[in-house]
């Protein structure tokens, strides 16, 4: 009961931040376009010659350290060992829940992340990237903001194919995962929280609420002072509410 909750909340807390990025990353994008709209304007010089792409071997990702860790499922499974623990503190998740979210991955097909051993492309065949992998390296990155070059280094994709592959997971996880759990109750529902609460001595409570920052990197240079806490940096907060049953 309490994983389950704990995974409830998790996910709750991941697809309102996710939805706040995929937002922050649209408007970017949107920036950098008009921006390259009104450089091409400006530029009349001939196109350049479009770049050779190198395909570059690939690691072999069952020695690297992450695949190491996951060969050590029983313990993993416990929430009381320390390999459970660490893998927590690395990846801010429970290790099931990280299971889960493979599964939902893998069985949606999600583009950039093929269950596929082998791909044909460029000058051969190449070992395809585990989707555990960039799971993993997703988690990481939103767990403790790493950089990709940081990921690429731990990981061996490159810099590129990770970011590609983060912002294709952030996009379709917030799409998907959203309003499933980011909803009102419906009355049914409700009833079952309200009594979960009311078990405990809290009667007429129906949800435990918190605050998150989301890092606002476009925020108006003349809304900024208003928008800088704690953190140091502005940011956007988000009233978020979950239940426990």
């Amino acid at each position: 009961m309490v994983r389950l909750v704990e995974l409830r909340a998790v996910l709750t807390v991941l697809s309102l931040a996710l939805a706040a990025l995929h937002h922050q990353q649209q408007l970017l994008v949107a920036l950098l376009r008009q921006l390259h709209r009104e450089e091409d304007e400006e530029d009349d010089e001939e196109p350049r010659p479009k770049r050779r792409r190198t395909v570059r071997p690939r690691a072999d990702y069952r020695t690297l350290p992450w695949a190491r860790m996951l060969e050590k499922a029983d313990l993993l499974q416990d929430p009381s060992t320390r390999e459970a623990k660490q893998f927590r503190r690395r990846f801010r998740v429970p290790y099931p829940f990280f299971l889960s979210l493979v599964d939902e991955v893998k069985a949606g097909n999600w583009p950039g992340f093929t269950t596929d051993e082998f791909e044909l492309g460029g000058r051969g065949t190449r070992r395809c990237i585990p989707v555990e992998t960039k799971v993993l390296a997703v988690l990481r990155i939103l767990g403790r903001g790493n950089y990709f070059d940081d990921v690429s280094e731990v990981t061996g994709m490159g810099e590129a194919t990770v970011n590609h592959m983060f912002h294709k997971f952030t996009e379709r996880f917030a799409r998907e995962f959203f309003p499933v759990w980011v909803r009102m109750p419906n009355e049914d529902e409700l009833k079952d929280i309200m009594k979960t609460y009311d078990e405990v001595g809290m009667s007429g409570a129906m949800g435990s609420m918190d605050g998150t920052h989301i890092e606002w990197t476009l925020c108006p240079y003349s809304q900024r002072s208003s928008h800088i806490g704690k953190e140091g940096y502005a940011t956007l907060v988000f009233n978020v509410a979950v239940s426990h049953c």
